[in-house]
């Protein structure tokens, strides 16, 4: 008779949908802590230089990219396989809540070229964050 066995509880809950939903969402939560960390850095630095403000919708999409990399990076750390999904899970999830909260901010829910722009950007760099996430932690000896 076949004998199946479970190596540990612990492989079981990580591979469930629960635990990577939950640090999905932890990765967009640390995503809009370094986004508005990094936004009142660069808010300091443009108000005492002479940088024009035609650069603030460059600095916000650098910001976000920023935010969506590290986050990634750190939610596939801790996920045991499929690091680009993870990571572009948690990227498009940032994406669409900073275009919801945006757009209720603005009154204004019209999906334009650049919107979509930002939702491939979010899901690309997610993805990037997500392989250099799995790739970079560190291997369990056996």
């Amino acid at each position: 008779m076949a004998r199946i066995e479970l190596s540990s509880a612990r492989d079981v809950i990580t591979d469930s949908g629960a635990f990577a939903f939950k640090q999905t969402l932890k990765g967009v939560a640390l995503a809009f802590v370094i986004s508005v960390v990094l936004l009142l850095i660069c808010a300091v630095i443009m108000t005492y230089s002479p940088i024009p403000d035609g650069a603030i919708r460059g600095v916000t999409i650098a910001v976000s990219g920023i935010s969506i990399l590290f986050a990634s990076i750190v939610v596939a750390k801790k996920s045991k396989r499929q690091g680009w999904l993870s990571g572009a899970s948690c990227g498009l999830l940032y994406a669409v809540l900073l275009y919801i909260f945006g757009s209720l901010i603005m009154l204004d829910f019209s999906i334009t070229l650049s919107t979509v722009m930002v939702f491939v950007l979010g899901f690309v760099l997610g993805a990037l964050g997500g392989i250099i996430g799995i790739n970079t932690r560190k291997k369990k000896r056996r």
